[in-house]
C-alpha cells in the first residue's frame, strides 16, 4: 500500500516476556510507532523529514508519529514476529537512569509548547513521585533540569552531568 509510511513490530517488554497477550490480526493500524526497529518508507522519509535530532531519546518517536499523521501517511503494526526493547528492565520495576528521564521530561515540554499551569504542575508533583518511587535524588534532579530547559526549549544534548 502506497500510503503506508511506517510498519514497526509489536514489542516485547524484555527477552522473558515472549508470551505476551496475543493480539488479533497480523497487520494493523496504529497511531504511534516506536522508532525500535521500524521499515520506513523513502518517499514517506523524504516528506515527513527525519525524526529530530534536539529530541534524540524520549519522545522523538511520538513527535515522527504526529508528523507522519498530518501529511497524510498512514502507519501499521506487524503483531509477529516480536520485537523486544532493548530499554527493559528484565524483571522488577523499570528505574529510568536520570539521563533518559531527564530527556523525556523535557521533550514532552518541548513537544507541546504553551504549557498549561497544569501539565507544569504535574511535572513539578512527579518530582516528590520519583523520591518516593525510586529513592533517586538523581532522578528528581534530572526532573528539575528537564522542567527548566523544556519550559526553555532548550532541545539537543544539553546536560552532560549525569551518569549513563
Amino acid at each position: 500500500d502506497p500510503t503506508i509510511a511506517v510498519v514497526e513490530p509489536h514489542l516485547a517488554r524484555n527477552r522473558f516476556d515472549r508470551d505476551v497477550q496475543e493480539l488479533p490480526g497480523d497487520v494493523v493500524s496504529v497511531e504511534r510507532a516506536t522508532s525500535n526497529g521500524i521499515l520506513a518508507r523513502r518517499q514517506a522519509i523524504e516528506d515527513v523529514g527525519p525524526i529530530r535530532e534536539d529530541l534524540f531519546v524520549g519522545l522523538e518517536d511520538w513527535d515522527y508519529s504526529r508528523r507522519t499523521l498530518e501529511r497524510g501517511w498512514r502507519m501499521r503494526q506487524l503483531r509477529k514476529p516480536l520485537g523486544i526493547h532493548p530499554n527493559r528492565n528484565p524483571g522488577g520495576p523499570i528505574i529510568p537512569k536520570p539521563i533518559r528521564h531527564y530527556y523525556a521530561c523535557r521533550n514532552e515540554l518541548i513537544l507541546r509548547p504553551s504549557p498549561t499551569p497544569s501539565r507544569v504542575a504535574r511535572q513539578f508533583l512527579g518530582i516528590v513521585g520519583d523520591l518516593l518511587r525510586y529513592r533517586s535524588p538523581e532522578v528528581a534532579w534530572a526532573r528539575m533540569a528537564a522542567i527548566s530547559d523544556g519550559l526553555r526549549g532548550r532541545g539537543g544534548l544539553t546536560h552532560r552531568s549525569f551518569k549513563d
